[in-house]
């Protein structure tokens, strides 16, 4: 159990003013319901909630529970105490069975692998874990434990999901052991439901599609899962840490011999200590007395280094998230604005084609400017040929021959290929003199064959392009004042009903986002890294103690002290010297030079 048995008997009391609806096994449960929601609704109900109960009983008793759904939600956990909850009182404690971090990430893993091979994999696991994190002014430093209530549990677990929640969890110390504690946020009142954020992250797409929230508020999410792997959140990863840079910190890491100040105070910021790093800072060999076995010196040197390279960018990104989701809504509104012009004037730019098509060529080009579409593409044949191409184009035949002489048939791509290189080494062969006489013979074939006509047409062209775009840009700035102005009647409209505005500009995905709703995304974000970052640690802290152990060999006076510790686990990267990287590249046969 999480908490101390001593203190169940002052949970069990608290938690006498709230019942579980889950325990279909107590008569009495479902009379103490009945009668709690019963005073709410009475005493705060509106009289349409009164019609509407009298309309579902009328229609639950004519159609038979077996063909009558209403919502459903249904309820964890209610108030049936008739004075009801003030707010900071402790509910009850979340109980559960206590894992590491890494041993929770190993037990995730066995029952992925087994839904995977028996095919039982659900579209939206179960909820029941609870992340307990140790305050970073502990002894041993930040640190994350698991609390799963699947198996084994309390009143907590029955809990739902609110995205605007009447309670929340709180990480408390009772008796030098730490407990998770479920207390009020308000004064509550009889028959209101006890709940809390789950504050859930996923990955999966298809997970936090499955996870529709049914809490019914109006600030509700939509879902009571966080997508980890939305678009700002990644644009802002491979923007500023891609795989590159990740792997430039490591080597980095790898090189380093001792621990810098600023790597060393920025650990100890965000509280990495020995708990973050897990049982690779712990000493089994140590003598009764001969210190403390768990200390942060046991840690690889390259391993510490990473990690403050890691935090490094978990502070940049603290600041960098808060901007990129509001750059993404300003580029979402000034596309959609975009896309409202191009329908807006579809019609007309439908009609000139129309009428373009209809008209003969004579007439397109004395038609005014003005009136005409013109092409994007340039006029072919509006400039001379550049002599090298014109020089070939004349000698291909003699080329083809030249490449064909010894028998071989070329033909497509490796034909020209081999063209363009004997006509290269030939055109390189020529004098000054020979190629202005080429340069010559290209104008004029270039003024034999209309030319001079073509240039004129792609003038024209270009006219008529540069007085379409001006007429754009005048179309354009008499769109912008007219959104300026609808822009003020809606600043005005807002005015009036600030209350309906607030809402409006909530945090949810597909809404307008505040700056104040961005920075604390930004926030939240940064407390999901460094969580998943404490659970990476702990993992790999249990493989390199694994690996160390296995390959200790302690013998008579042998000291294992810190350094022999840190030496034990060698870097993932060997880093060669300056002079084994000249002599491999001027002396190996797989060399450079």
């Amino acid at each position: 159990s999480l908490s101390q048995e001593a203190d169940e008997t002052q949970s069990e009391s608290k938690s006498q003013n709230c019942t579980s609806c889950k325990d279909t096994k107590s008569n009495e449960s479902h009379i103490f319901l009945k009668h709690a929601l019963e005073s709410k609704i009475k005493k705060c109900g509106p009289m349409w909630l009164k019609a509407a109960a009298a309309l579902i009983r009328l229609a639950s008793d004519s159609m038979g529970d077996d063909f009558f759904r209403i919502h459903p939600k249904g309820h964890g956990s209610v108030v049936i105490g008739e004075h009801g909850l003030k707010a900071n009182s402790l509910v009850t404690y979340y109980r559960g069975e206590v894992y590491p971090s890494w041993r929770w990430c190993e037990k995730l893993d066995a029952i992925e692998r087994t839904q995977e091979i028996l095919n039982l994999r659900p579209n939206l696991p179960d909820f029941y874990n609870m992340a307990m994190e140790r305050p970073m002014k502990d002894p041993r430093g930040y640190g994350m434990l698991f609390v799963d209530a699947s198996r084994k549990s309390g009143l907590g677990s029955s809990f739902s999901h609110s995205c605007d929640p009447t309670c929340e969890v709180r990480v408390v110390a009772l008796n030098g052991r730490l407990s998770l504690a479920m207390t009020t946020l308000r004064d509550l009142e009889r028959g209101e439901e006890l709940t809390f954020d789950y504050n859930a992250v996923t990955e999966s797409l298809n997970e936090y599609r499955f996870a529709v929230c049914l809490c019914g508020h109006q600030k509700c999410r939509g879902s009571f899962l966080h997508f980890a792997t939305a678009d700002c959140y990644q644009q802002v990863l491979s923007r500023n840490s891609p795989i590159a840079v990740r792997f430039a910190n490591l080597a980095r890491g790898c090189m380093k011999k001792v621990m810098s100040k600023e790597d060393s105070e920025l650990l100890l910021k965000h509280g990495f200590n020995t708990a973050a790093f897990g049982a690779v800072s712990f000493n089994h060999h140590i003598g009764p007395n001969g210190g403390t076995p768990d200390s942060i010196e046991n840690v690889p040197i390259w391993l510490r280094t990473y990690v403050a390279d890691t935090l490094r960018y978990i502070q940049y990104e603290r600041r960098a998230l808060p901007v990129a989701l509001l750059c993404n809504q300003i580029e979402k509104k000034e596309k959609e604005q975009e896309d409202t012009a191009a329908k807006k004037y579809e019609p007309e730019k439908k009609l000139k084609q129309q009428n373009k098509g209809s008209s003969n060529s004579k007439q397109d080009v004395g038609a005014p400017l003005s009136e005409s579409v013109p092409d994007s593409k340039p006029i072919a044949g509006s400039k001379p040929q550049p002599t090298y191409f014109f020089y070939v184009q004349n000698h291909r035949e003699h080329f083809a021959s030249t490449v064909n002489k010894d028998g071989t048939k070329l033909k497509g791509l490796e034909l020209s290929r081999a063209i363009n290189a004997v006509a290269s080494d030939a055109w390189s062969n020529l004098s000054d003199e020979e190629k202005q006489s080429w340069k010559q013979k290209a104008i004029e074939s270039w003024e034999i064959s209309g030319g001079p006509e073509r240039a004129r047409l792609e003038e024209a062209r270009k006219a008529m392009l540069a007085t379409n775009r001006h007429k754009s840009l005048n179309e354009a700035a008499v769109l912008m004042e007219k959104q300026l102005e609808a822009a003020i009647a809606q600043e005005k409209k807002d005015a009036v009903n600030k209350k309906s505005n607030a809402f409006n500009t909530s945090t949810t995905y597909g809404k307008d986002i505040t700056f104040e709703a961005a920075d604390a995304e930004g926030y939240s974000a940064m407390e999901q890294r460094i969580q998943q970052l404490a659970q990476s640690l702990s993992r790999v802290g249990r493989v390199l103690d694994r690996h160390r152990e296995n390959y200790i060999v302690k013998e008579d006076g042998t000291e294992v002290n810190s350094e022999f510790l840190r030496n034990l686990v060698h870097t993932p990267l060997s880093i060669m010297s300056d002079e084994e990287v000249v002599k491999w590249m001027w002396g190996d046969t797989k060399g450079v030079v």
